[in-house]
């Protein structure tokens, strides 16, 4: 990270949290939507005019967002393969007494056109009886009508200690909340608040493999026959703290941000952020269950980590963990032989660590590092004469090769 360059900075007038951002993808482009808690949300992108790039931030004026309500959590999804049938949602609430809180789904029409003016403008609001934590979005598979068909729906943790979860149930976006037994048994029954959940199909999606952290420091992982809706293995651990984000991944860049792996026995892996002990990675999963882990050494030692993120920041085939800290740090663990893994760089930020994304949001190919702050939104990028460099060392080992 210490090679990376800054090529985009803007502030927030207020700041956010760690469910504030998501990245919203569009037809052959990312956009980033950004959430502050006092209802302001900013839609980022990079505009090419002529021969450049030029950042462009701007306010979107989502209706159904009342005077005092606080913004939660933002996450958007695209319905379609090849257009833009766009989904946003927006949780909220209002600290006045009685407290109130709501869950906001905007939609738009399906085609090649984007336009997030239209879509803030059509809202699905939906009431809630409990504080929302997570909102997070998955597919469930649809084996009845086609092999490879799924349903994109929406999971959302609760004060309640339960995670919700809303589908779609016409396909006219008519979104309402089911029985999450029927589609989530392993989801069924949390000892605890849920403040991150992270979910994996792999298999060719007849397998799924689910975890989720508490604010208690219970986790827990299952794995799942998604055809019958049963659980096939379930390992959980307690730790003394509670829980900021768990995160699946695989060593191979290649899978990241994959929602299914075609494979029947992938080797699937683990990062658990603590909040104040030292984060821990369990490795191979389906081979091993909780049983080997590794402690990423030094996580703790920049007050409490926030976030973290997986990313193949060096471009050499291999996923980094990245470990986003409440002490203005962001530090890299790479993988080393014999399930290793140790600290190999970290960068400091002018302020506290909410978020962390990495994707191509300039279109060119590279994934960036975008990292949401106290005060604002970093973008940084390799430099091109790093990836060049990179670019014809791999041209000259794929043509010794042939």
């Amino acid at each position: 990270m210490e090679n990376m360059v800054y090529a985009h900075y803007f502030p927030l007038t207020s700041q956010g949290n760690i469910y504030s951002m998501t990245k919203l993808a569009v037809l052959n482009s990312f956009k980033l939507l950004i959430a502050s808690l006092k209802r302001e949300i900013i839609c980022f992108e990079y505009v090419e005019n002529a021969t450049l790039l030029t950042p462009s931030s701007k306010e979107v004026l989502f209706t159904y967002i009342p005077n005092g309500a606080e913004i939660i959590a933002v996450d958007a999804f695209n319905k379609s393969n090849k257009g833009n049938d766009i989904v946003i949602g927006i949780t909220i609430i209002k600290t006045d007494v009685p407290k109130e809180s709501y869950f906001n789904i905007y939609t738009g029409e399906d085609n090649a056109d984007f336009n997030i003016d239209n879509i803030s403008q059509n809202c699905l609001m939906i009431d809630l009886n409990y504080t929302p934590y997570q909102l997070y979005h998955t597919i469930i598979p649809l084996f009845e009508e086609e092999s490879n068909k799924s349903e994109i729906v929406w999971l959302l943790s609760g004060s309640d200690s339960k995670i919700h979860l809303y589908r779609d149930t016409d396909g006219n976006h008519s979104y309402k909340e089911t029985d999450i037994t029927k589609s989530f048994v392993e989801l069924a029954n949390v000892p605890s608040i849920v403040l991150w959940m992270d979910v994996m199909y792999y298999g060719s999606k007849k397998r799924r493999i689910t975890v989720f952290g508490c604010e208690s420091g219970y986790v827990q992982v299952s794995t799942v026959d998604t055809k019958n809706n049963c659980v096939l293995n379930t390992w959980n651990i307690q730790f003394v703290n509670m829980i900021a984000c768990v995160k699946l991944f695989t060593l191979n860049s290649n899978s990241i941000n994959i929602q299914n792996i075609e494979t029947e026995m992938p080797q699937i892996n683990l990062v658990v952020t603590n909040t104040i002990l030292p984060s821990v990675v369990f490795m191979d999963l389906l081979k091993n269950g909780l049983s080997k882990k590794k402690l990423l050494l030094k996580s703790n030692f920049y007050n409490t980590q926030s976030t973290c993120c997986i990313a193949d920041i060096d471009y050499d085939g291999e996923n980094e963990i990245l470990i986003g800290t409440y002490g203005q740090e962001i530090l890299a663990y790479k993988y080393k032989k014999e399930n290793d893994w140790s600290l190999s760089e970290h960068r400091s930020f002018g302020n506290p660590i909410y978020s962390i994304q990495f994707l191509d949001i300039t279109s060119d190919g590279m994934r960036e590092l975008i990292v949401l702050t106290l005060k604002g939104v970093h973008i940084i990028q390799n430099k091109p004469e790093d990836i060049e460099k990179k670019l014809l060392s791999r041209l000259k080992r794929i043509s010794l090769n042939a």
